[in-house]
């Protein structure tokens, strides 16, 4: 009997050779392909794209705000639960090549009946059972390995999304800290607005009275006041849209020591002079292409040692003891191989490792996606923040010979020199370069917070 089982363990491993599975497509990246546009430069990160870099806006109220959203975000909290979860299952694997023991007991009653005319009689008996089964499964086609890798590139696909979630969530809050300020400014250049129609208006209505004017003047003046009081409600609107923005952000029902009237952010830090190409391989969306690369030749690996056999050593141990016929005892021992060969479901699993061929090439396609396009928004981010601050100079040469004009005309019209006309235009063209300026900061700020995204990913 145990030289049968031999032999049967013998023929079933002279048949790996010919279940050999056939070798697929690398699974590995090699370097990544880098625009030219980044080559050459070093891996070092500038301040403004390391860690930490919300604190280069220099705002204590910032700081605060990541450091209570990094404790209480939902979307934070949750990517990071995610990540848990896939260690506590990277922790669990290899079962299935560990002994297995099997531990099984039975309690019985049999009754037998004899005729006592034969000289037979009745008879009970009370049996009872115990059995232990073990067994282990020989990993020789390595799918321990393989499915340690996978779970091993799930936990760092898992730790990628749960950092991309950390930094975009910071991008997140400093976009609506940035926003809060804007806000404010803008607010203020409303009101500075109004003041200066105000003023013009009082100027105006006095030389209506002195009888210097038409009260066209008067008229003309009043529209433009109530224009720029229309301004006001909208800067305020903005500011509670961006308060609520860095509530939800951060998790709370309220912002403890965030000012009403919040400063804007110093965006000059923010200069991206040099963007090496260690921000690109960085990016967590790469490195969870590069992990889910690694993943699918984990599992076109174990697809393939599915086509070979599989075996296992299992051994039992039952005993029995019951009474009947003055007593009786029973036991029985066993232990083997066995074999099991992927005969009549073969083209099933051939199928499967051509569709982890598939997914392997999906995955280095999807690898250098990422890559290319990381590397199109941040030039795309870089150009907007060059045009935006450009535009920006241009408008503050603009807005100071605004103001020279502007009080040259007033100076004539007190005089009586000059209509209200030149005076108005004068005004008015200071208040749209102002607002003009806000909204390329706005821009600015887009453009910053976008360039921080394409290193977050």
């Amino acid at each position: 009997m145990r030289r049968r089982g031999f032999l049967a363990a013998l023929a079933g491993a002279a048949l790996l050779p010919a279940c050999a599975a056939p070798r697929g497509p690398a699974a590995e990246p090699g370097a990544i392909a880098l625009p030219k546009a980044f080559a050459g430069r070093g891996g070092a990160l500038p301040p403004e794209l390391a860690p930490g870099w919300w604190r280069l806006a220099g705002c204590p109220v910032l700081d605060r705000l990541v450091a209570n959203a990094e404790v209480s975000n939902p979307g934070l909290a949750e990517a990071t639960a995610r990540l848990a979860e896939a260690r506590a299952l990277e922790g669990a694997l290899g079962q299935a090549f560990r002994p297995q023991l099997g531990l099984a007991g039975n309690l019985g009653r049999e009754t037998q009946s004899w005729d006592a005319e034969r000289r037979e009689r009745n008879q009970r008996s009370t049996i009872a059972t115990a059995r232990a089964d073990i067994s282990l499964e020989l990993d020789f086609a390595g799918r321990a390995a393989a499915e340690a890798r996978i779970a091993a590139a799930d936990s760092a696909i898992a730790a990628a999304d749960a950092d991309a979630a950390r930094r975009l969530l910071a991008v997140e809050l400093f976009r609506a800290r940035a926003a809060l300020g804007q806000a404010g400014q803008n607010a203020r250049v409303a009101e500075r607005a109004v003041t200066l129609q105000r003023r013009l208006l009082a100027l105006a209505e006095e030389r209506v009275r002195l009888g210097l004017a038409p009260e066209l003047d008067a008229a003309r003046v009043e529209t433009a006041l109530r224009r720029a009081e229309a301004r006001l409600p909208e800067a305020t609107a903005e500011a509670a849209r961006a308060r609520a923005t860095l509530v939800a952000l951060t998790g709370r029902t309220g912002l403890d020591g965030v000012p009403l009237d919040a400063p804007p952010l110093d965006l000059q830090a923010f200069r991206f002079t040099d963007v090496p190409a260690e921000v690109l391989r960085r990016r967590p969306d790469v490195q969870a292409a590069e992990a889910a690369l690694a993943r699918a030749g984990a599992a076109r690996d174990l697809a393939a040692a599915d086509l070979l056999p599989r075996l296992t050593l299992a051994g039992n141990l039952a005993l029995g003891a019951g009474l009947m016929a003055g007593g009786l005892t029973t036991g029985l021992a066993a232990l083997g191989p066995s074999v099991t060969l992927p005969v009549f479901d073969r083209d099933i699993r051939l199928a499967r490792v051509a569709a982890s061929d598939a997914a392997i090439e999906a995955a280095l396609a999807r690898h250098a996606g990422r890559v290319t396009e990381g590397a199109a928004e941040l030039r795309r981010g870089l150009a907007a923040l060059a045009a935006a601050r450009a535009e920006d100079t241009a408008l503050a040469r603009a807005l100071d010979a605004a103001r020279r004009a502007g009080e040259r005309a007033e100076a004539a019209y007190r005089a009586g020199l000059a209509d209200l006309s030149a005076t108005l235009d004068a005004s008015l063209a200071v208040s749209e370069i102002n607002f003009a300026r806000l909204a390329t900061a706005r821009v600015e700020s887009e453009a910053v917070a976008a360039v921080l995204t394409t290193a977050a990913g």
